[in-house]
């Protein structure tokens, strides 16, 4: 009986651990549309001011920005009065007004919990 299975083998009787599983069809378009478009996505994420650019018109009719819009080349006045100091360390912000230590610390109410 050995021997007639043997010399069967051509016809379709394969082992229980000698099958292997098809390959997947990869279509070659993914890769053809995803390099350019990861390309782009990557150039958009590190210089967006210049795709904004390429897309904004420089129409000469248009009226020009307002003043505030415009780049600070320096920074704001600070008053004197307002800046800190290493003795007051929170001079001009508002924590200032915040109670020091242990009076600075405040416990809610205690109330019934909705549930």
């Amino acid at each position: 009986m050995a021997k007639r299975l043997r010399a069967e083998r051509g016809c379709g009787l394969e082992g229980w651990r000698s099958y292997t599983l098809a390959r997947p069809k990869r279509s070659a378009g993914w890769y053809v549309v995803g390099l350019p478009a990861s390309l782009v996505l990557l150039v958009v994420a590190h210089a967006p001011g210049r795709i904004v650019d390429l897309f904004a018109g420089d129409d000469p009719d248009s009226p020009p920005l307002a003043a505030e819009t415009a780049r600070p080349t320096q920074a704001p006045p600070a008053e004197a009065t307002q800046r800190p100091t290493m003795d007051e360390t929170f001079r001009g912000s508002p924590a200032a007004s915040w109670a020091s230590g242990a009076a600075g610390i405040t416990v809610p109410k205690a109330g019934r919990s909705a549930g």
